[in-house]
């Protein structure tokens, strides 16, 4: 389901955040959180701001990746959030694959 579903609503937006925030924990919303701030106050040039919806998904994919040290290609996959084959590219094999999915915050 995503944003252009009649069935979406803010609160399933929210959803991956929580489901990082139990699986990870606050401190990696958090950095993701700063890091964010940093990129918007200049601080940050490595890469710019994200200017399109699937720039901002590919951006956090990749940041949260990095920041939980794992691939969360399916996890953003269960949700159904596109990543780029750029963004997953930049991942690639450099991390091992996450284990969570939509499927088990539903489960619990």
């Amino acid at each position: 389901m995503d944003a252009e579903s009649p069935k979406w609503n803010v609160w399933y937006g929210l959803l991956p955040y929580y489901q990082i925030r139990k699986e990870y924990g606050w401190q990696t919303l958090k950095r993701m959180f700063a890091f964010y701030n940093n990129l918007r106050r200049g601080l940050v040039t490595s890469t710019k701001v994200p200017d399109t919806v699937q720039e901002r998904a590919d951006l956090q994919y990749v940041v949260v990746s990095r920041l939980v040290g794992e691939n969360l290609d399916a996890f953003y996959a269960s949700w159904n959030i596109k990543i780029s084959d750029t963004a997953k590219k930049c991942i690639g094999n450099e991390l091992p694959s996450s284990a969570i999915r939509m499927e088990n915050l539903i489960s619990k």
